[in-house]
């Protein structure tokens, strides 16, 4: 694989990632912070090309700032890559009884599934279970998790060599930008507000790829970023937020900081 992929974090671990890499949940000892019934897997360190912003914010809270590493895959092991299990448990994982198409099941609302599937919860915990034994069991499915969901799954510790940049985010200054990216994916996703599904991932991808390259300073097409989260009326005011919220950016090359180190 020779792509850059993002890693969101608090800026809090900075540090400790200088030390020694992103290393999974299993070795850091930080806490899950999804649900129960849908934990990320202890082994795994995950990546994206789409929102690792929205990582950041949720790992970092609104007391820390955010951290978004930027990746060369090139650098990493290319047998590690696994598909994120989100992508199996929302595309592959109907369950028994389910013979309906994938994006049949995607549109069904959690009333409509709890017809099937009597238990919620009890349902969910199987079917991420399940879903992190497949993403490891068939690393074919690793491209289909990246194409279709953004994100993919790496088995194991992501040295501070493989890092290529890394920006801190005060997300009192980009917080209004985020918050919409949000919002829309209560418009894409309005069943699970979820921003992380294939649903939104279709609608949104693009922009929110192009958002994450903002961030970096990264020479970005304003148009496609802002698609479908600002009226036309509003682009004036989406220009002032992107101006107000650099001001809540510090990005750093870590090859320049190894030089002057």
């Amino acid at each position: 694989m020779d792509k850059l992929l993002y890693h969101g974090t608090s800026a809090a671990f900075l540090n400790q990632i200088r030390q020694h890499g992103i290393v999974p949940r299993s070795t850091s000892k930080c806490r899950n912070k999804w649900s129960k019934e849908a934990h990320s897997d202890p082994d795994i360190v995950y990546l994206t090309d789409g929102y690792p912003w929205h990582f950041a914010n949720v790992t970092s809270g609104d007391l820390d700032n955010g951290l978004v590493l930027e990746i060369a895959t090139e650098r990493l092991d290319a047998s590690l890559f696994r598909a994120d299990e989100d992508y199996i448990a929302q595309t592959t994982m109907m369950g028994e009884g389910w013979t309906g198409d994938v994006d049949d099941f995607l549109e069904m609302s959690w009333e409509e599934i709890n017809k099937l599937y009597k238990n919620k919860k009890k349902f969910l915990k199987l079917m991420y279970q399940k879903a992190r034994e497949d993403a490891k069991e068939f690393p074919e499915l690793t491209g289909a998790s990246l194409a279709n969901l953004g994100t993919l799954a790496y088995l194991g510790n992501i040295p501070w060599s493989a890092i290529t940049r890394y920006v801190i985010i005060d997300w009192r200054k980009v917080e209004p930008m985020y918050l919409r990216r949000l919002h829309q994916a209560d418009i894409a996703d309005p069943e699970n507000k979820s921003l992380t599904c294939v649903g939104s991932y279709r609608i949104c991808g693009k922009s929110h790829r192009q958002f994450t390259g903002w961030l970096f300073g990264d020479p970005v097409n304003d148009d496609e970023m802002l698609q479908g989260f600002y009226p036309n009326q509003e682009l004036s005011e989406a220009r002032a937020e992107m101006e107000r919220g650099r001001e809540g950016l510090t990005v750093c090359s870590v090859q320049e900081l190894d030089t002057a180190a």
